[in-house]
């Protein structure tokens, strides 16, 4: 037995639309995808030459989160220069790799915390 729909389709055609746009043919624009993938794309192509220069302080955040942005949109949206973003980030945290295998962790020293640990450098699971 097939579910009934949790809202009318006319509910469900109306709900994103301005007094203006309800009931004309102006298409909405969280319903078509095309302008929402648009404003991705411009955001991913407007941050993807920016790489920050060392892992350390605000910007170990940029570069985890942001190798793993640009991994997925590569995934995703399949556009090479994605994936090369992504790579280029990935390089200054591999850089930055301590000689025992893990990465910084705020301001502690190179004793402190382990990528095996998998508490706090969930991103990098990810990656690998």
């Amino acid at each position: 037995m097939a579910r009934p729909p949790l809202r009318s389709p006319d509910r469900q055609a109306t709900r994103n639309q301005t007094p203006k746009t309800r009931g004309s043919a102006v298409p909405n624009r969280h319903d078509t995808g095309q302008p929402l993938r648009a404003d991705i794309r411009k955001w991913l192509d407007q941050h993807a030459g920016t790489v920050p220069a060392a892992y350390k302080g605000r910007d170990i955040h940029l570069l985890r989160q942001g190798a793993v942005t640009y991994f997925r949109a590569y995934e995703i949206l399949g556009d090479r220069k994605y994936l090369e973003a992504g790579l280029a980030r990935a390089d200054v945290i591999k850089k930055n790799q301590w000689p025992k295998g893990h990465w910084q962790w705020g301001d502690f020293g190179e004793d402190f915390v382990r990528i095996q640990d998998g508490y706090n450098d969930w991103p990098f699971w990810i990656m690998l």
